[in-house]
């Protein structure tokens, strides 16, 4: 019989870590940036979303912010609009077809149309 130490454990606490750290990866979450004008105006406004929502969009991201998920998420995330971008594989470009403006930032329509597609996301990864 194997005992913990066969498995490449040094101590008890070298396989605490282990499974704090695995438990951390299932639950690892990626941040939303929140806009204090948007808090009030839209309620449904997510704050995270779980970690493997994002992580398949990994190149979209780095195309749209020349950054990593792990460099964005260090830096505080994205924001609801960014996210929609990522996450329906959109350049900025694309996006400014559906109200958003690189000096003026994103229509209120936009936010929320973004806002209901994450929240969206969410509801499907939750429903399956």
């Amino acid at each position: 019989m194997k005992s913990w130490l066969d498995n490449g454990f040094r101590t008890w606490t070298d396989k605490a870590k282990f499974w704090f750290l695995s438990l951390g990866d299932i639950m690892k979450m990626f941040r939303i940036i929140k806009d204090s004008r948007n808090d009030k105006r839209f309620p449904e406004y997510p704050s995270s979303i779980p970690w493997d929502l994002i992580a398949p969009h990994k190149e979209r991201a780095d195309i749209n912010h020349s950054q990593s998920l792990e460099t964005l998420h260090r830096r505080g995330g994205l924001d609801i609009v960014e996210l929609y971008a990522v996450l329906s594989n959109k350049s900025f470009r694309d996006l400014a077809s559906e109200g958003f403006d690189f000096i003026k930032g994103a229509s209120d329509e936009l936010v929320l149309k973004s806002i209901n597609f994450v929240n969206e996301k969410l509801n499907e990864k939750t429903s399956t």
